[in-house]
């Protein structure tokens, strides 16, 4: 459940933003998933935006180690997420999971582009 009313607003606003997107997962009232890239390709991974009790007062918790993400080094994972926690430092107080998503889907490109060596492609 939402722990305050901050979140029930971004609970509510991020389903009606993501009501029909098959990209995006609520795994629960404070966990979201979102992929980015085409289904089951290399470049293609899962960020996980998870609210602690006193989100939006503090930073979400950003995790890319989901089973879908197993192709991705740990260390693309890592550069991943502090160029997200980089990017949202700023918005502490705030609605932060669609910044979230719509940050990464501008900077996906970028974000394989520079790091193909530590995607596996087996």
């Amino acid at each position: 459940m939402a722990q305050n009313k901050a979140q029930e607003e971004e609970l509510e606003v991020l389903r009606a933003i993501y009501e029909e997107d098959e990209l995006f997962n609520e795994l629960n009232e404070t966990t979201f998933q979102y992929r980015f890239g085409e289904l089951g390709q290399t470049k293609s991974f899962v960020v996980e935006v998870q609210w602690p009790d006193r989100y939006p007062e503090c930073l979400p918790h950003i995790n890319l180690n989901t089973f879908y993400n197993k192709h991705i080094s740990k260390e693309l994972k890592e550069i991943i997420v502090e160029k997200i926690t980089t990017e949202i430092a700023e918005n502490v107080g705030l609605a932060m999971t669609f910044t979230v998503f719509s940050w990464v889907g501008e900077n996906f490109e970028e974000l394989i582009e520079k790091h193909l060596d530590l995607i596996y492609t087996e």
